[in-house]
């Protein structure tokens, strides 16, 4: 699911900016899509893919962090 960011997302933008741009600090990021989010012009969207989600959990994963990553620790038979 894509759908329009809010205000109250910004953390999560900041978060995936931050794995984009590893060259700007976290708050120069936080006030970069503050602003942003703050302007009518612009917009932000993020995607949910909730299956591969649900998918990742039901087999054992868990959430590595707000860009959906998963790991699972494996054992050798």
């Amino acid at each position: 699911m894509v759908r329009k960011a809010d205000q109250s997302e910004v953390a999560i933008l900041v978060e995936l900016a931050a794995e984009l741009w590893d060259g700007h600090s976290l708050a120069e990021l936080e006030h970069e899509f503050g602003e942003l989010m703050e302007n009518s012009d612009g917009a932000c969207f993020i995607k949910y893919n909730e299956s591969s989600l649900q998918f990742h959990l039901a087999a054992g994963f868990e959430v590595a962090n707000r860009i959906i990553c998963f790991k699972k620790k494996l054992t050798l038979l």
